[in-house]
């Protein structure tokens, strides 16, 4: 094998010259042996790890949009076109709108009536109002009617 052999497969196989082919490392080696031959390997090797430690070559310009160029179209799209057709799409917008401000508005809106609204529902059920209501109007405490004190009456016994 001459030098410029030697070098000619520095180029194809490298300078790792167990990974040559076999029929060709042996030869390989001898020429490496020589002084020219040291050189060429020393300097191919510079350059494999100039290129090791280099960065990628950044990709031409169109590159990206040739390549999804050539894709085929998606097979279907996220929201299915028959399920609501173009000219229902501004109704349904102007449809849930409203909705939306009602729940926002709903939510946001105090209500001072929550507290007294199940305080009466809770007594209106219970046979113990019904019995002290009863009571209160036979003495007059309230007028026929009306729902009376708010509570069981538990705590004006007590405090009397």
């Amino acid at each position: 094998m001459t030098v410029d052999e030697f070098i000619r497969y520095l180029d194809v196989h490298g300078t790792d010259l167990e990974r040559w082919p076999a029929d060709l490392r042996d030869a390989a080696r001898g020429v490496a042996g020589t002084a020219a031959g040291r050189a060429e390997l020393q300097a191919a090797r510079a350059l494999e790890a100039l290129l090791e430690d280099s960065l990628p070559a950044p990709p031409e310009l169109g590159l990206k949009a040739r390549i999804l160029g050539r894709l085929p179209p998606a097979a279907g799209t996220v929201w299915p076109g028959w399920l609501t057709p173009a000219r229902w799409r501004p109704l349904a917008a102007t449809a849930v709108a409203p909705l939306a401000l009602g729940f926002v508005l709903g939510f946001a809106w105090p209500n001072a009536e929550d507290g007294v609204e199940d305080a009466v529902s809770a007594l209106a059920f219970s046979p113990v109002f019904e019995e002290e209501l009863a009571a209160e109007e036979a003495a007059g405490e309230t007028t026929p009617g009306t729902l009376g004190t708010v509570g069981n009456g538990k705590e004006e016994r007590d405090a009397e």
